[in-house]
């Protein structure tokens, strides 16, 4: 739904800021998950999927922090910075 809105109306503030709210709902869930499936199976904290899963924590933060004053200048600056954060996930994978 987010997506669609946002491609109707790829320069409005409304839909920019509604799938960067979804975007940011779902990456908090997803890691949440990610480390409670970690956690719970049992997996040691030095294991390198916790060292991937913290990379990939930290460069989504940053670049969806960065992504607050564009998207209020530009917003589709939202989806372009969900694209850079989609593409470093294909990059960094171990």
């Amino acid at each position: 739904m987010a997506t669609g809105w946002l491609s109707e109306h790829p320069m409005a503030k409304i839909p920019a800021y509604f799938y960067y709210l979804v975007y940011l709902l779902w990456c908090i869930s997803y890691y949440l998950l990610e480390y409670v499936l970690l956690i719970d199976n049992d997996i040691p904290i030095k294991d390198k999927r916790f060292k991937t899963l913290r990379i990939h924590s930290i460069l989504d933060l940053v670049l969806l922090i960065l992504s607050i004053i564009p998207v209020i200048v530009f917003p589709i600056s939202g989806f372009i910075f969900v694209l850079i954060q989609i593409f470093s996930w294909i990059i960094i994978t171990e």
